[in-house]
């Protein structure tokens, strides 16, 4: 998460998914806003998108859809090298989920792949171990 693509002083530590960071039992400048926000409920958070096909281009700042209508923007994007995909951090609508489908609108083309909140990673090593043998 970088400051001024996912990050800026409008996204909480909520949203950014960085409350773990919190430090909820300390009093600090904005601790009432922040406990009130979290009790209500974030509308929307910062999601990592795995892109389907290898051939998506994302930049940042696309549109991403799910089910028709348009739940966030890409923010962050590049190439995966270690898992072999594209792959996007988005700002997405609190409703999305851990596996959702999604599309990303890269130049009026729809791109298929799925929200995760984990992070993107291959922690068995499958994809090294098939290139190594190939």
């Amino acid at each position: 998460r970088a400051m001024g693509h996912e990050l800026d002083s409008d996204v909480t530590p909520l949203e950014a998914g960085l409350d773990f960071a919190v430090a909820w039992e300390r009093d600090f400048i904005g601790r009432e806003a922040l406990l009130r926000r979290r009790d209500a409920g974030a509308n929307s958070r910062v999601a990592t998108i795995l892109l389907d096909d290898t051939r998506a281009v994302p930049l940042g700042n696309e549109p991403v859809y799910a089910g028709g209508r348009i739940v966030g923007k890409t923010t962050s994007a590049g190439f995966g090298y270690r898992i072999g995909r594209p792959l996007a951090l988005a700002h997405l609508d609190a409703a999305i989920g851990e596996g959702d489908p999604v599309e990303v609108d890269i130049a009026r083309r729809m791109w298929a792949g799925h929200a995760t909140l984990k992070p993107a990673f291959d922690p068995a090593g499958a994809r090294m171990r098939r290139m190594q043998g190939a």
